[in-house]
């Protein structure tokens, strides 16, 4: 049994050893590269594809090219080759032919000749298998003179019916014999004259050409106007023009103008309109002057994004102008001056706000008032009512002062750092200035405090002082928020009647607490005092338990009032309370 498995590995062995010789394995030649396209000379300027066949590439890899001058350099039979010789471009390979003996493929490259020729002027091109890296063959060319290149130099492109006749203009490159050229006029290739227009007074740099009285019909409304050089009638270039009716004239709009901006805000889109635009082609934005103001990005043909610069710059720069030029008729336009405003103008005029505030150990305060900022940072006017919850009753403070800090703009919204002179922090001395922020969506928070933590809510709004009339309060709604050690009750008021003075006419109260039943009491009597140039008024209201309650109240605007209660020992109900409310 061992001796014929022996035998057999061995018949094995022998038959893989005869596969395997003789013949050169597989009967397949040796890998063989040749040019099948040489130009000898290439025009200069001009373009050509050099082919290249392989024999006996079994991967059908092809080739790889490059190119060098063809002078011997540092010891080598060639130089290396600059962007003077040429580029060789959009290679591909491509299989040919296929069989069991016989593998050839076709390698193409696209050689763009240099306008002049270079130094010295000749060049050679080596094609070297992928396969085989030691099989490689070459060709040698020369750069010969320019080809000529033909331009019309002012093409119409569009032109209506009945227009003023035009003269079209020709250069010719690299024309030694400098005859110029001739003229055609012909549509999609067949002669149109005069339905599509004429051509008269030919020159060998020059044409006029008339467009038709009438608008033709089609294809003779879009002709091509040919100038071909006399010297090489294959160089040409061509004006594709298309006559067309009257249209309305364009105009230009820019939809979402603006007169300010802050320095340091996020990128606005700014969008345009433009009306008989046939072609839809939009318009080119501009801004003007371009240091120092900013920045134009994600151009469109209808929108742009202006960005300010983080600074606001001085003087005439800080009021550059945006235009809106339209493509289609660059005589139309449309544009806008603003001013870039230093980040404090975000923040700028009369502002009422109210502060309520609690302590982990369930110190209350609440702050009523209005303050006036100045656009550049400062706090310049206001008064501020504050109820600390002590025996000491309300404090006034009056003028407000102090600074303010924008962290944050955009065009509606912003953030800011607002310090009070004379007005304490809450919490236990040491005292230091008041400082709170201003969130984007007009509530207040964040105060800096000597200790403790602080639970805090509020609330800013501009004010209009000149809007408050006494008699837009009539048949209002309180909603007063009490603080009360043991049971946090709140307290609502219901409707009641102002007179014409002031004097509270009638009305209800309603006292709500966890736990119990409400508690309504009726409101017999009370007033609510004229408003002083910071909106403060006082206003007393009486219950029919013989309690009279007394609060600070501070106008937003027309119809719109802001309390804190004024009592040492506020009683509302049987509750001893800390009160900020709303009207």
């Amino acid at each position: 049994m061992i001796q014929r498995f022996s035998a057999f590995i061995f018949a094995g062995v022998f038959l893989i050893s005869l596969c395997g010789c003789g013949g050169g394995g597989n009967g397949i030649g040796a890998v063989t590269v040749q040019f099948t396209t040489t130009p000898g000379t290439v025009p200069g300027g001009a373009n050509f594809v050099f082919s290249v066949t392989t024999q006996n590439d079994t991967l059908n890899r092809g080739v790889n090219f490059s190119l060098a001058l063809n002078a011997p350099s540092n010891g080598a039979t060639t130089t290396p080759c600059t962007t003077a010789c040429g580029a060789l471009t959009s290679q591909s390979n491509v299989a040919t032919a296929n069989g069991p003996d016989t593998f050839t493929s076709t390698t193409t490259v696209n050689y763009a000749a240099p306008l002049l020729p270079p130094n010295p002027n000749s060049l050679i091109l080596t094609a070297t298998s992928v396969t085989n890296a030691s099989v490689t063959t070459t060709t040698t060319f020369t750069i010969g003179a320019p080809q000529i290149v033909v331009r019309i130099t002012n093409k119409i492109t569009n032109i209506q019916p009945g227009a003023a006749p035009v003269t079209l203009n020709a250069q010719v490159q690299f024309d030694t014999a400098n005859v110029g050229v001739t003229w055609t006029l012909a549509a999609q290739g067949a002669a149109c004259s005069p339905a599509c227009g004429t051509l008269s007074s030919p020159q060998p740099f020059s044409v006029i050409y008339t467009p038709p009285a009438s608008l033709p019909a089609a294809p003779d409304n879009t002709p091509t106007i040919t100038a071909t050089s006399v010297t090489d009638a294959t160089r040409s270039d061509f004006d594709d023009l298309r006559i067309q009716a009257p249209t309305q004239p364009i105009s230009v709009s820019i939809t979402n103008p603006f007169a300010q901006i802050n320095a340091g805000s996020p990128g606005v889109t700014i969008n345009a309109n433009v009306t008989n635009d046939v072609a839809g082609q939009g318009v080119i934005w501009s801004l003007e002057p371009s240091s120092q103001t900013g920045a134009l990005s994600a151009e469109q043909p209808l929108s742009v994004i202006y960005t300010p610069p983080n600074t606001a710059p001085q003087p005439p720069s800080n009021t550059p102008t945006i235009t809106a030029t339209s493509v289609a008729d660059p005589t139309k336009s449309d544009s806008f001056t603003f001013t870039i405003e230093p980040a404090q103008a975000a923040f700028q005029g009369a502002y009422t706000f109210w502060v309520r505030a609690f302590d982990d150990q369930n110190h209350a305060q609440v702050m009523t008032g209005s303050l006036v900022a100045d656009g550049a940072g400062k706090i310049k006017g206001g008064e501020l009512d504050a109820n600390y919850g002590d025996d000491r009753g309300v404090r006034l403070v009056s003028p407000l002062s102090g600074a303010y800090v924008v962290t944050r703009k955009t065009d509606q919204l912003a953030v800011v750092a607002i310090t009070l002179d004379d007005v304490a922090t809450p919490g236990p001395t040491p005292k230091r200035p008041l400082t709170f922020t201003m969130e984007s969506d007009g509530s207040l928070s964040g105060f800096d405090v000597a200790d403790g933590s602080w639970t805090i809510t509020g609330g800013i709004a501009r004010q209009d002082v000149s809007s408050v009339d006494i008699s837009e309060f009539f048949e209002r709604t309180f909603t007063l928020l009490v603080h009360d050690d043991s049971s946090g009750r709140t307290v609502r008021l219901g409707h009641f009647a102002i007179g014409g003075n002031g004097e509270i006419l009638s009305g209800t109260m309603t006292i709500s607490a966890p736990g119990h039943a409400d508690v309504t009491q009726a409101i017999t009597s009370g007033v609510l005092s004229g408003f002083d140039n910071s909106g403060r008024a006082t206003l007393t209201i009486s219950s029919d338990d013989g309690a009279a309650h007394h609060f600070i109240a501070y106008a937003a605007g027309s119809r719109r009032l802001s309390l804190i209660g004024a009592d040492s020992s506020p009683q509302l109900g049987s509750a001893t309370s800390l009160v900020h409310g709303s009207l």
